[in-house]
C-alpha cells in the first residue's frame, strides 16, 4: 500500500484524470474524500480543485463559498485569491474581483 505523501498525491492525480475525462462525479468524489479527510496541503488542493470546478460549471457563488472556508483555514492566500478574483470577474463585480487579484480580500 501506498504511503503518505504519494499516497495523497495519486488521490489528487486520480481525481484530476476522472474530471478531465468527464467522470465528475468520481472525480468530485475523490476531491472531497481528500478535502475531509487529509490536512493541508491535500485538504486545500483539493478543494481548491473543487472550487475552479465549480466555477467551470458557472456557479460562482458555491465557488466563492468553497475560497472563503479555504482562506480561514490555510495560511497560503495567492491561490484562493486568484480563484476568487476569477470568480467575482465572471459574475461582473470587478471591483471585488480588483482586491481578491490585489491580495486585500482576505476577509
Amino acid at each position: 500500500e501506498v504511503q503518505e505523501p504519494f499516497a495523497s498525491d495519486m488521490r489528487l492525480a486520480i481525481a484530476d484524470y476522472a474530471l478531465a475525462t468527464g467522470d465528475h462525479s468520481r472525480g468530485l468524489k475523490r476531491l472531497a474524500e481528500l478535502q475531509t479527510n487529509q490536512k493541508a496541503p491535500w485538504a486545500t488542493r483539493a478543494g481548491l480543485r473543487i472550487a475552479k470546478w465549480e466555477l467551470s460549471q458557472g456557479r460562482h457563488h458555491k465557488c466563492l463559498t468553497i475560497c472563503c472556508e479555504l482562506l480561514h483555514s490555510e495560511t497560503e492566500h495567492a491561490p484562493i485569491l486568484r480563484l476568487m478574483g476569477a470568480a467575482h470577474e465572471l459574475a461582473g463585480d470587478f471591483d471585488q474581483a480588483a482586491e481578491c487579484f490585489a491580495g486585500l480580500a482576505t476577509q
